[in-house]
């Protein structure tokens, strides 16, 4: 694999960012005022060309051991190579001795990474039919990936890049200048854990399906197990004081003073996902088609994004990543989807131009209905009192769930509390839910023959017919006079909208 290009991480003329505290609790105060609460910067230093090996190897067979029983069996083994740099442009940030070592200068080509060469992937299904028109259908597997990947590949550190954010060492109006000076670093350096292994997912599942003459039913599990996922911490941020406690240094603060961010990659990621399916299905049949299906999940992570806060890219406590580990961003814990397609019987013993009129047209129904996705309560005031941090997780007494929420209060905002001074707030990751999301889409189709190449389609689409509002997620911020409240609809719901279309095939 090779990637030879990259755009600088954070604008390379530098930036600052205004916020709504610090000198005024007002953004656009803090602009005018000259007075931002940090800066950014970013700039790509050297032409990198990252290379990284991919093989794999794999044996399958099919195994009909019985008449009524197929096994699947299979093994695979894959690896993917640390990252080095077709010109030794490419550095880690060595934790053990809080220097930047550079390729091929007193470190190997991949910056001390190691790899990991034992990712074998046993996979096993079956299919067994058990008369009376009854399947078990099952299967069990690994799947390995690489953890470092996306801004993580660059590893950004000097001599080859430079990155600043979140600063907060510039005086306005002067910015931090860009350093190369790999002995010095400035900003943020990034270190990838010298025995960092590859990721994994565990896939299992089991179905029974069930024919009922055309019809059939479908009813299991499937589970998903993320394991040794990505991590991303800053290792020079310093742990809560404890209550009463100053705000305490950035952890190496005297052996690195120019450096506030230690970006360090690690295998502490973990994914979990388990879900109940069951699946109607009724083929064409009488010109009518329909399908139904329910889905029961349950999704859970320690994905930083979704966790720590809004403002915050990194773990809030360095030594614990299960405090961050709730439910996924995405958990949708209920969906009810389905669609039906029904050729019209009107006008088919119908002749002449009203038969063509009137005659051959198709209805489509297409909608959803899904609980809301969570979100987590976000103090900006920063309890934790850590250096660099601008928002934590509060405190939560009991479930803010609500037996009749609304857009004016989605959920009981005194389930939170700001916490005392120098801890961590004991809110779950991802704990409230917001609002749920329903939608119904109509078509109507209609092919009218011109020749016998061609002919004209007339589609009549509407999208949202009931023009039914789904609504965005509430406030948030803990301190902030929208806290609670609805006060938009969903981006990704639209209101109704109709579109008609003529489209020539042939």
């Amino acid at each position: 694999r090779e990637v030879n290009y990259f755009q600088d991480e954070w604008s390379p003329q530098g930036g600052f960012l205004f916020m709504p505290f610090g000198a005024y609790s007002n953004t656009m105060a803090n602009l005018l005022a000259g007075a931002p609460w940090s800066q950014e910067r970013g700039v790509d230093l050297a032409h990198q060309g990252l290379r990284s090996w991919e093989p794999n190897v794999y044996a399958q067979d099919d195994w009909h051991a019985k008449s009524w029983l197929t096994l699947n069996l299979g093994v695979r083994w894959e690896t993917y190579t640390p990252i080095v740099d077709a010109h030794n442009q490419f550095a880690n940030f060595n934790m053990q001795q809080l220097k930047v070592l550079v390729a091929g200068n007193g470190t190997s080509s991949s910056g001390g990474v190691n790899g990991d060469n034992l990712d074998f992937s046993p996979r096993l299904g079956f299919a067994a039919n058990l008369g009376h028109e009854t399947v078990i259908r099952g299967g069990f597997g690994y799947s390995f990936y690489p953890v470092v990947m996306q801004t993580q590949v660059e590893n950004v550190n000097p001599p080859f890049s430079y990155v600043c954010f979140i600063c907060f060492s510039a005086t306005f109006p002067n910015l931090l200048t860009p350093s190369s000076d790999a002995s010095n670093p400035v900003g943020t350096v990034s270190s990838v854990a010298l025995d960092l292994k590859n990721g994994y997912v565990r896939q299992f599942n089991l179905f029974v399906q069930k024919q009922l003459g055309v019809n059939s039913i479908s009813v299991g599990g499937v589970g998903t197990q993320g394991r040794n996922g990505l991590y991303l911490r800053n290792n020079d941020l310093p742990l809560p004081p404890g209550a009463g406690n100053p705000t305490p240094a950035y952890v190496y603060a005297a052996q690195l003073p120019n450096v506030n961010n230690i970006q360090f990659v690690d295998n502490s990621g973990i994914t979990n996902y388990y879900a109940f399916q069951a699946v109607f299905f009724r083929p064409t049949s009488h010109g009518l088609m329909f399908n139904a299906n329910y889905t029961w999940s349950h999704g859970l992570s320690n994905s930083i994004q979704s966790a720590s806060s809004t403002t915050n890219s990194y773990a809030l406590i360095t030594n614990n990543p299960m405090y961050d580990y709730g439910n996924s961003p995405i958990d949708v814990r209920h969906r009810l989807a389905g669609s039906v397609i029904y050729d019209l019987p009107f006008g088919k013993s119908m002749n002449g131009t009203g038969g063509k009129i009137i005659g051959g047209w198709e209805a489509a129904l297409l909608g959803f209905w899904q609980t809301g996705v969570p979100f987590t309560v976000v103090d900006a005031s920063a309890a934790i009192n850590l250096p660099g941090i601008s928002s934590d997780r509060p405190n939560q007494a009991h479930s803010a769930a609500l037996s009749s929420p609304g857009i004016n209060k989605w959920f009981d905002t005194s389930a939170f509390k700001t916490q005392a001074t120098g801890t961590a707030g004991n809110e779950a990751s991802d704990s409230v839910y917001g609002p749920r999301a329903r939608v119904l889409n109509v078509s109507l189709l209609k092919n009218f023959p011109v020749t016998e190449r061609f002919r004209v389609q007339f589609r009549g689409e509407f999208f949202n017919i009931t023009n039914t509002p789904s609504f965005g997620l509430p406030g948030n911020g803990l301190t902030t006079p929208s806290f609670g409240i609805v006060s938009s609809t969903a981006g990704n719901m639209v209101p109704r909208q109709m579109q008609f279309a003529l489209k020539l095939l042939f």
